[in-house]
């Protein structure tokens, strides 16, 4: 993701400055790689999420990329549940290193912990189809909202600056 911050000229803000962002929620037990964010593949949303026939029936040559589940995640974006999308790619091992079949996608909710999104956000069930596509659809497009807080706190911190010297000169 490409962020570009300014302030208003008039308002006499002195530059951003990226090196003073704070992103509190990262600590040691952040993930660290796409198998941190993984569900158990017992998990419900797991099994539902592997590719059906016909989808592999669509793959060019029947070759796909693969998700590398000790490194980092590509980026996600609105068409990665799309076989054929650009940028889709699959995972072909598990969280505990199980090797699987057939390919699958991420499921909502790895998504949703691969954008900072917290635990508590609510994904949709796997049952609705459409619903689960215009999901993954809207995740892709999203912001990263540890990093979206940090730069608004920074801003604010830049503003009330200006704001309390403005009081003081009064």
């Amino acid at each position: 993701r490409v962020y570009i911050v300014g302030t208003r000229s008039d308002l006499g803000c002195r530059a951003f400055d990226w090196g003073n962002l704070i992103l509190q929620d990262l600590s040691d037990e952040s993930p660290y790689t796409v198998r941190d964010i993984l569900e158990y593949k017992e998990s419900l949303s797991v099994i539902s999420s592997g590719l059906t026939d016909q989808q592999m029936a669509s793959l060019p040559g029947g070759e796909f990329d693969e998700i590398d589940p000790d490194s980092k995640s590509p980026t996600l974006i609105s068409s990665y549940h799309s076989v054929r999308g650009e940028s889709t790619k699959f995972l072909m091992e598990e969280k505990d290193k199980s090797p699987r079949r057939q390919p699958r996608f991420l499921t909502p909710r790895e998504c949703t912990r691969l954008m900072g999104f917290p635990e508590s956000f609510t994904v949709p069930p796997r049952s609705d189809g459409l619903d689960a596509l215009k999901y993954y659809q809207a995740i892709g497009n999203a912001v990263c909202p540890v990093i979206i807080s940090s730069i608004g706190k920074e801003l604010i911190k830049l503003i009330g600056k200006v704001e309390r010297q403005d009081s003081h000169q009064s």
